[in-house]
């Protein structure tokens, strides 16, 4: 026989035995003084079994929950402690069956509706939990609950719109409601007028230098459709003196992108946009894409973007480069924690001399979990695997003005933590190490970032990277040093 059964069963028994020694000599339970003694042996299983619960030690809560619910079955505090423990413990399939025993027990009981609601929520199924807070809700306009789970609901499923509307709801009937307060704030920054700055160094050894200044700004024009405008002006460097034969590079580029994002409907989104460029070379390009939401957890992408300008490596800048690029990706959020990331990519390159100089492909994936959050003082984790293969080849062997490196087959684990320490004060550290086995090197990386809030309309981030062994192809090491302001309007 199983162990968890046995034990469950001497629970189940032991708890019968203390309702049984409550009511001695045959009294009847409507004796005051003995209701009142089992009603206290429930309070107190029902306190350990809560505690249990907290602790994570969901063995124990879940025997004395069976204990329980086997002498005591139509209690439904007791269902609903059990229920809730399953759901922690990730068995959504028990869970759902114990949900539906305790609707037939009490149709109209709503914390059966909101563990309903939480398994959805915990399977990444957000829209299956609309109707089930309108039945909530319809019962009663006034739960401040059920209107933040239901605006948590919507934003998930990226209508925030109505997200913002429920949380102003909540502000109407709480106006010092913390959580409504700061959701409202963190959609409004997101989805106001905002302007985002930032200055960026790039090194590779000690001659290639690309030093750019970008800024974005967005707003909407409606609910459903999102304006950029993208500027950039990037200078590229290399000294004189920078050996193994290669000549001085120093060249800049403006480049001024307008790209608009328009959601269709809850499922299709796409975007178009077109930009000019002066300085290496001067051109215009376009770009397309279109998502479309498969389920309430993953994405599928395809986008398009032509007449890019090309520069790096540097010595793609010094010949006037530029790219065509189109790429599928596929994103899943699963089993809560988890993520998959897939990505194809098919590049084609031109350089002043030469039209079609060469075609790359290139696959990569990403597996990811986040590591569960115990408390607020530890913070987020996430560790990953990613895979990245690529295939470079020359359109004409005589043509190298711009060398690449020719296969790929990289390898990586990293990690990435990230933990708010204060209301103004966050930090992000990440680190990898990597092995291409085409090229047959080693390497590392690391990146610690801090992030500051300036009020409610300013943000400071800065960040830093060091990488053992570069991905182009002269190697070596690089850095990158980066500073970002982003105002909210």
């Amino acid at each position: 026989m199983n162990i968890n059964k046995i034990k469950k069963s001497i629970i189940a028994l032991f708890i019968a035995l203390t309702f049984a020694i409550s009511n001695t000599n045959g009294a009847v339970v409507s004796d005051p003084v003995n209701a009142n003694a089992e009603t206290d042996t429930i309070k107190k299983e029902l306190i350990k079994a809560k505690i249990f619960n907290r602790q994570g030690v969901y063995n124990k809560a879940l025997m004395i929950y069976d204990g329980l619910k086997a002498v005591n079955p139509n209690n439904e505090e007791v269902w609903l402690g059990h229920i809730e423990t399953l759901i922690n413990l990730g068995d959504y399939e028990l869970a759902f069956n114990n949900i539906e025993k305790l609707k037939r027990l009490s149709p109209n009981n709503l914390n059966v509706k909101r563990l309903e609601a939480q398994i959805y929520h915990k399977l990444g199924m957000h829209e299956k939990t609309f109707d089930i807070y309108e039945n909530i809700l319809a019962d009663n306009r006034h739960d401040i609950g059920a209107w933040s789970d239901y605006a948590f609901s919507k934003l998930n499923t990226g209508n925030w719109a109505d997200s913002l509307d429920y949380f102003m709801r909540i502000l109407e009937l709480d106006p010092e409601n913390e959580t409504a307060i700061k959701m409202s704030h963190e959609i409004l920054k997101e989805r106001r007028p905002n302007l985002k700055t930032k200055y960026n160094v790039y090194t590779q050894g000690l001659d290639d230098e690309t030093v750019s200044f970008s800024a974005e700004y967005s707003r909407h024009l409606s609910v459903s459709t999102l304006l950029f405008v993208d500027y950039n002006h990037i200078v590229v460097d290399r000294a004189e003196e920078a050996g193994f034969d290669l000549t001085s590079i120093d060249e800049t580029l403006d480049e001024t992108v307008i790209r608009a994002q328009k959601e269709f409907n809850d499922k299709l989104a796409g975007q178009f946009g077109i930009g000019a460029y002066s300085g290496l070379n001067d051109g215009l390009s376009f770009i397309i894409g279109l998502g479309y939401k498969i389920g309430d957890n993953s994405m599928l992408e395809a986008n398009y973007v032509n007449n890019k300008p090309w520069f790096d490596p540097l010595s793609a800048a010094d010949e006037d480069g530029n790219f065509d690029k189109i790429n599928i990706s596929f994103n899943w959020s699963f089993f809560e924690n988890w993520s998959l990331f897939v990505d194809l990519e098919r590049m084609n390159y031109s350089i002043d001399e030469v039209n079609d100089y060469g075609d790359k492909r290139s696959f990569s994936g990403i597996l990811s979990r986040k590591m569960v959050k115990r408390n607020g003082l530890i913070p987020d984790v996430y560790f990953s695997y990613s895979f990245y293969r690529s295939i470079f080849d020359y359109t004409k062997e005589n043509e190298r003005q711009v060398p690449l490196v020719k296969s790929s087959d990289r390898h990586a684990f990293t990690f990435n933590i990230e933990n708010k320490i204060t209301n103004k004060f966050s930090y992000t550290l990440a680190g990898s190490v990597n092995k291409d086995y085409a090229r047959e090197l080693e390497g590392w990386n690391v990146s610690p970032g801090l992030k500051v809030s300036l009020g409610k309309r300013y943000e400071i981030t800065t960040q830093y990277n060091f990488a053992s062994e570069s991905s182009n192809f002269g190697g070596g090491d690089t850095e990158t040093f980066t500073f970002g302001i982003n105002s909210i309007f």
